[in-house]
């Protein structure tokens, strides 16, 4: 096997020699790694691979990883009081109930009116009746009178019984008048009290009609308070299982990985116990050389002897195998 020296000794002539043509090799190992991304990918997989070589010959320590939530929120219900449940209700049926009771309302005022309206009517017409009979008595009274005059009976029993005829005519009347209008005035009456209760009952079904409005759009509040209070346990359910999953398999996977681990560290003591410990760092000083090997036999020669030679990490890495690689790179053709 080459020396370590040796091998440097070539490496240095080589790089006098081409100093000139390639700009020494270090120089040229600069230009290549920083602007040749497919020496930076190969060169990572070769990193990689020896960091799995390090790895399988390294008693790893278990060391969990820490468990962590998903982060979801559960979503928050509050459900209203029955008095805010009854206003809401309330508030909904409120142009609704206004509207019907003042449609009642009028309705029932124009009858009211048109009653009143003939109320009015009977008392006129009973005042004018009074009124004709006071006139008519008067007229035939003064012509009594001055029929009397003229004959010259004035004072006697025929001109009194003349005004009794003539008073009992204007007392008939007004009595017709006064029967005709308390006549009418209870058939008014009658009719405004039937109408008032015609009213009331109409009000009171109303009444009747807006309480069972009013509870249906109670009951349909409190269906869409318990739809949503569902809706918000079961999200919150959905959050508890995902969060629980997520934990199991956080868990689950610390549990494989510490499996893993002790196999891993069971198998490589088994390894030390059978070859020893300069064995078994022989064995791994031989797999990092065939990957080293493997990458520097894979790129240009001048870029592999510059890879190699720019510091002392290859030389730390592969120890006794160092001078074998720089050999079988020199003895390369191109």
């Amino acid at each position: 096997m080459i020396s370590l020296s040796s091998v440097k000794k070539i490496v240095d002539e080589k790089n006098k020699k081409n100093f000139n043509e390639l700009g020494g090799i270090k120089m040229y190992s600069y230009k290549t790694t920083n602007s040749d991304s497919n020496f930076d990918e190969a060169k990572q997989n070769v990193l990689n691979k020896l960091q799995e070589i390090e790895d399988k010959y390294t008693i790893l320590e278990f060391v969990p990883e820490e468990t962590t939530s998903l982060g979801l929120e559960k979503q928050e219900f509050t459900a209203p009081t029955e008095d805010e449940i009854r206003l809401e209700a309330e508030k909904s049926l409120s142009a609704q109930k206004e509207n019907e009771r003042e449609e009642i309302e009028n309705t029932y005022e124009g009858k009211f009116n048109n009653l009143n309206n003939e109320v009015e009517d009977v008392a006129l017409e009973r005042d004018e009746d009074v009124e004709a009979a006071a006139s008519n008595f008067r007229s035939s009274l003064r012509d009594a009178t001055n029929s009397s005059i003229k004959q010259g009976i004035s004072r006697s029993s025929i001109y009194d019984e003349a005004v009794k005829a003539i008073e009992g005519e204007r007392n008939s009347l007004i009595s017709a008048a006064e029967e005709e209008f308390n006549r009418e005035m209870s058939r008014l009456e009658k009719e405004i009290d039937l109408l008032q209760r015609q009213k009331d009952n109409a009000l009171e079904a109303f009444d009747i009609s807006y309480a069972i409005k009013l509870e249906d759009k109670i009951a349909d509040i409190n269906k869409d308070i318990a739809n949503k209070q569902k809706e918000v346990e079961k999200y919150n359910e959905n959050v508890d299982k995902l969060e629980a999953e997520n934990l199991k398999a956080q868990e689950q996977a610390n549990a494989q990985r510490q499996q893993e681990i002790e196999k891993h560290n069971e198998e490589l003591l088994k390894q030390i116990e059978k070859l020893g410990e300069a064995g078994v760092t022989q064995q791994k000083l031989r797999e990092r050389y065939q990957v080293v090997l493997d990458f520097l036999m894979s790129i240009p020669k001048d870029v592999a002897l510059s890879e190699l030679t720019k510091d002392n990490y290859y030389e730390t890495l592969l120890s006794n195998y160092y001078p074998s690689v720089y050999a079988q790179i020199l003895r390369r053709d191109d």
